[in-house]
């Protein structure tokens, strides 16, 4: 089992757990910038796992459908993509209980 995904298992510590997730969300753009969509999948799908044991503000929620949607455009699955994207504006709106880290605010936007 890859490094990331044994990460999953382990417990959540409050003040690691937003860089955590950023690192595991990241780990899919490796397999997911050369098309190999169902390796991209896992890594995201273990990101969102480990988001589920904490506190995962709004913005890191709709951060990863965007990781999420930009490997399926490289895929050629642009409806999963514009999927994606409609989800993220959504779970903007709605909000969340958690406020992202700052050091996540100061990632660049696209």
């Amino acid at each position: 089992m890859p490094a990331s995904f044994a990460r999953c298992k382990q417990p959540v510590k409050p003040t690691t757990h937003c860089w955590d997730l950023q690192i595991l969300a990241h780990a899919a753009f490796v397999p997911g910038w050369v098309g190999r969509r169902d390796d991209a999948a896992d890594r995201i799908r273990a990101a969102r796992t480990y988001a589920r044991r904490g506190p995962a503000s709004a913005e890191f929620l709709a951060w990863l459908d965007a990781v999420e949607a930009e490997c399926e455009t490289i895929s050629g699955h642009t409806r999963e993509a514009l999927r994606l994207v409609q989800h993220a504006e959504e779970t903007l709106a709605a909000g969340s209980q958690y406020a992202s880290p700052d050091w996540f605010k100061l990632l660049p936007q696209r």
